[in-house]
């Protein structure tokens, strides 16, 4: 059975993200985060986990499912989930609560179903600032790409707005994955809400 997943994915960088805009992303509702620090050890990625709301003594706040990008030890070491990127070789999945990977084309995609992926992220779907080099691939790749993986849930990923949110769910995706227009927004709270908003219709 596919995982119930929320279907907003807020992939953080905190080298680019505003102070604080995942820790208030989060409480305006972000249930589901990927931290993405690629040049942290595991400590310190731990401590990042650790500072989110809910995850605290005292915090009345939910916590956020949470999946650890590249680190597969750190993800069995505190019970979380693991994002693998495209280039990532297969892991041993022990211990592991969830696993997802990033995919950009049809071989990708292919391959992290035989690993028994439980989602996946999918792009760069438009144009984006994080990945000025890489060539948008466009809705209509990108709905073959989630009609081959089905019923497997798919984020799409990379220059998505809340204006474009109805689209990419139409072609066939669980969700969006979306790492600046919520961090670097002048208000991330109000930016998840809105993303939150389109994602329910």
């Amino acid at each position: 059975m596919p995982m119930n997943l929320p279907r907003l994915l807020l992939v953080s960088d905190r080298k680019r993200e505003r102070e604080g805009a995942l820790e208030a992303a989060i409480r305006a509702g972000a249930g589901f985060v990927q931290i993405r620090e690629k040049d942290l050890g595991p400590d310190a990625v731990a401590e990042r986990i650790a500072a989110l709301p809910g995850t605290r003594p005292g915090d009345a706040h939910a916590a956020p499912l949470v999946c650890i990008n590249g680190q597969p030890e750190l993800a069995r070491r505190l019970g979380l989930g693991l994002h693998l990127p495209a280039d990532h070789p297969p892991v041993d999945r022990t211990s592991i609560v969830f696993t997802g990977r990033s995919v950009h084309d049809q071989d990708e995609a292919l391959r992290a179903l035989d690993d028994g992926i439980d989602y996946l992220i999918v792009g760069t779907l438009f144009a984006s600032a994080s990945k000025p080099g890489r060539m948008p691939l466009g809705l209509a790749a990108f709905e073959r790409l989630v009609r081959l993986v089905e019923p497997l849930p798919v984020f799409g990923i990379g220059g998505i707005s809340p204006a474009r949110v109805v689209a990419v769910t139409g072609a066939g995706a669980h969700g969006v994955a979306v790492c600046g227009a919520i961090l670097v927004a002048p208000d991330p709270s109000a930016a998840t809400r809105q993303f939150l908003q389109e994602l329910s219709r």
